[in-house]
């Protein structure tokens, strides 16, 4: 990933944004990947940062590491993980959101050793490359299909377990 690319700063406020209402989403640190809590900013204005079709990272807030879609802008809390050109066509997005995510799981981040551009640049992942030594994106889209299913009970279990400490914290 292209590590020097950077998010907005912390001028980029749900006020500025109300000022300046559009189309496209601006997403913050929500755990919810569809959630443009920030709200809808013009787009093309001078000074924002503007991102397309890029895994994001939430640096605070809840653990998120989304595929983004379109064209979006980020909360100053969010870090844009934009491939190198010379990855674009070799490396799924998908395949990595997941090897990211087990990554993570393996070295976990802390309050005190959040998970900013240099931790996520510490990471080790594995990916798989062909008979050639290369990249190989179907055997990315193999994997990626796999775990799939998986994710899909992760989210099932968060919300279960949610849902559970909630009616535990209920007065009685």
């Amino acid at each position: 990933f292209d590590l020097s690319r950077r998010t907005n700063a912390s001028a980029f406020t749900k006020s500025f944004i109300n000022k300046h209402q559009g189309p496209i989403p601006v997403y913050g640190a929500s755990k919810f990947a569809d959630d443009a809590g920030y709200g809808y900013v013009e787009d093309n204005l001078e000074g924002v940062r503007y991102f397309e079709n890029c895994l994001t990272w939430n640096i605070d807030g809840s653990i998120g590491l989304f595929f983004r879609k379109g064209r979006f802008s980020l909360s100053e809390k969010v870090i844009p993980l934009v491939l190198r050109e010379e990855h674009r066509n070799t490396l799924s997005l998908d395949f990595l959101r997941h090897v990211i995510l087990a990554a993570v799981m393996n070295n976990p981040f802390t309050v005190t050793s959040n998970g900013g551009k240099r931790k996520l640049g510490e990471l080790v992942i594995h990916i798989p490359v062909d008979e050639r030594g290369v990249f190989s994106l179907g055997a990315q889209a193999r994997i990626a299909d796999q775990i799939q299913p998986l994710s899909g009970f992760n989210t099932a279990y968060e919300a279960a377990l949610e849902k559970l400490l909630q009616h535990r914290l209920q007065p009685a």
